[in-house]
């Protein structure tokens, strides 16, 4: 403006209806519409002279589309005064503005379009559930919000979040799920959009997520009366319009709807299966197979069927000890092999810690010095030309006690050095791949397991490991019975020999397997003269026999089950 020496520039917007529209204003004049009430369009008009100064207003009008026009009002030196560069500049301005006008137009028809295809797919759908994620994933650009929440008031007579912006599964724990719902029963009370003192709490725990917050119940007529559905939005910044609160009331009025008519299908349905079932089942169509159904029905719930629960397991000889390493220390001489008999007291291994021998050698050392020291108090008691009885008695008593701690000390060393020859407990076999290749010149921690020692000469047993959500059958049946607990099982060495015996011993705790997961060790004795080719370690299978149950309740056990860990536990 200072470049044109002009006093004031001011760009008005003519319409046919209203008053001109003040678009831009630049300088000290008044914002008067009359001049600009006075331009046409494709003529540059001089109005006359300001304040008895060579000044002039000029006028200057452009059509930007039809029924919608441009002035161009400044106030120049007459000196300055050029009608063709008005015209020229407001020709420029006039095609600014009318791309504007097209850019607005089609972000409108944009916004309007965006609106009516989530209208749509929010009355295309019959899920209550998956309409309430349409509000709160679909709208959330639309209305410019950083989350939006739709709740439930369920018949706890609570709210209860059901979907949220991106979040797949709403824990209901959190604290965000708890204070949102709290917040929506505190506005339902008040019959406010929001709770003053709720969003004061939420900004201090950072729970709020932004900076405005309205609570709406999504009911046609806007009201919490019989309000069933409720939505909380959320905005990053205070943005209060009347184009926004006009599509949010949209939105929450088609949800509201929406959601009627999902309760509404899902009644219809339930009813209308009732209406028309005993119709269809007089019908000779349906009559037979109805008659076999209802028979079916009343032999799951009046039959007996054997319950049999599956267990997977391992054949290992009754004597059995596994070997560790009594001491930190190197495997210096590994004297057995995989399959190697051994008798009672066979040396297994040796080991050797040097930390261990040093010590030994140390306490000999202090040992055979307090011992020559202890020599040395005797003799000058036989001099009776001493008069230091008395100190040397004192000395020699404190010898005799530090004599006393270093052969015990000694003891316990010797006993943890002869311990590192490791010898077999039990006469028997040595289990364990590759053992000279593993341990032989390898360091050992204190209890590392080395290898396995079993006599397969003597009887044979087999552990299973019972699942913790199965265990409650074998103790039941073991509680029930006077008799023993029959098992059939068979051997993956050879599995086509299905043998039979029964439960022995049940574990009193529930431990983790060696597959990660919760069960109980159980028992059975096996026969070595059953078994072909008897190898520890063998996979087995088992069944046990729990007893008779209904039939619905064996053949359909698992989703009853997990029916009860879903809504009954």
């Amino acid at each position: 403006m200072s470049s044109i020496s002009a006093g004031y520039v001011n760009l008005w917007e003519i319409v046919p209806s209203g008053r001109p529209n003040l678009l831009e204003a630049r300088g000290r004049a008044q914002h008067d519409s009359k001049n600009a009430l006075l331009a046409s369009v494709g003529i540059v008009k001089r109005l006359g002279v300001s304040e008895g100064e060579s000044h002039c207003v000029c006028v200057s009008a452009v059509s930007v589309c039809k029924d919608v026009g441009l002035v161009l009002e400044a106030e120049l030196p007459n000196q300055t005064f050029y009608a063709d560069f008005w015209e020229e500049l407001s020709e420029v301005l006039g095609d600014l503005h009318r791309r504007r006008l097209l850019s607005n137009l089609w972000q409108s028809a944009r916004y309007e379009r965006t609106l009516h295809q989530i209208l749509e797919t929010l009355h295309s759908d019959l899920d209550s559930v998956r309409v309430a994620n349409c509000l709160a994933s679909d709208t959330v650009e639309l209305l410019g919000c950083s989350r939006i929440t739709v709740a439930k008031w369920t018949e706890s007579r609570r709210w209860e979040a059901i979907a949220a912006t991106s979040v797949s599964q709403l824990e209901m724990r959190a604290d965000a799920s708890r204070w949102i719902c709290e917040t929506i029963k505190s506005c339902q009370e008040s019959g406010k959009e929001n709770c003053e003192s709720m969003l004061e709490k939420a900004t201090r725990s950072g729970i709020l997520t932004g900076q405005e917050c309205i609570v709406r119940p999504l009911t046609y007529s806007g009201e919490w009366e019989n309000a069933k559905w409720a939505a909380m939005f959320e905005w990053t910044a205070p943005n209060v319009s009347a184009e926004r609160t006009h599509v949010l009331q949209t939105l929450c009025r088609h949800t509201a709807q929406a959601l009627k008519n999902c309760e509404v299908n899902t009644q219809s349905s339930i009813l209308s299966r009732f209406r028309s079932a005993p119709a269809g089942f007089l019908s000779r169509r349906y009559l037979l197979p109805g008659v076999c159904l209802m028979i079916a029905c009343i032999a799951m719930v009046f039959a007996k069927l054997p319950l049999r629960i599956e267990v997977m397991g391992k054949l290992v000889p009754t004597q059995r000890m596994f070997v560790f390493a009594p001491e930190e220390g190197v495997v210096t001489e590994v004297f057995v092999e995989d399959g190697t008999n051994v008798s009672d007291q066979a040396v297994l291994c040796k080991l050797r810690n040097e930390d261990l021998e040093i010590q030994q050698e140390a306490i000999e050392g202090e040992l055979s010095s307090v011992q020559a020291r202890l020599a040395a108090l005797d003799a000058l008691r036989g001099d009776r030309s001493l008069n230091q009885s008395g100190l040397l008695s004192a000395e020699q008593a404190e010898m005799q006690k530090k004599l006393q701690s270093f052969e015990k000390q000694l003891e316990i060393l010797n006993r943890r050095l002869a311990g590192l020859t490791i010898h077999a407990a039990i006469p028997g076999r040595v289990y364990g791949d590759r053992l000279r290749e593993l341990l032989l010149g390898r360091p050992v921690h204190r209890g590392q397991y080395l290898f396995e020692l079993a006599n397969p000469d003597g009887a044979w047993q087999l552990d299973f490991r019972v699942p913790e959500s199965e265990i409650r059958y074998v103790i039941q049946a073991v509680s029930d019975t006077s008799h023993s607990v029959n098992v059939s099982y068979i051997v993956e060495t050879a599995p086509e020999t299905i043998h039979k015996s029964s439960l022995t011993h049940v574990g009193e705790s529930t431990d983790v397997d060696e597959y990660g997961r919760l069960s109980t060790q159980v028992t059975i004795d096996s026969s070595l003269d059953e078994i072909q080719m008897p190898r520890p370690g063998a996979g087995a299978i088992g069944w046990i026999d729990c007893g008779r149950y209904s039939a619905g309740y064996v053949l359909f056990r698992r989703i009853i089950e997990s029916l009860e860990r879903k809504w009954w536990m």
